[in-house]
């Protein structure tokens, strides 16, 4: 199957009726953030426009910005 066909509702399984975790169908973890395990499989790429660094996630790269670039972002 194309891995690029995947929602990330189609790639978690609820683990129980009472319990929020999910886990995921390509590598069996079980998670509470199904969004950021989506990027463990799935990366994205989010650039610095300020330097070199490069991320997988925007909310890394976000903190990144706050961090280093305090005064831009």
């Amino acid at each position: 199957m194309d891995m690029k066909c995947y929602k990330v509702s189609q790639l978690f399984k609820r683990v129980g009726t009472m319990d929020e975790r999910r886990r995921c169908v390509l590598c069996g973890k079980i998670v509470s953030n199904t969004r950021n395990h989506y990027y463990v499989h799935f990366p994205g790429q989010y650039s610095c426009s300020y330097c070199p660094a490069v991320y997988t996630r925007s909310d890394t790269l976000l903190l990144h910005m706050r961090t280093k670039h305090p005064s831009v972002a």
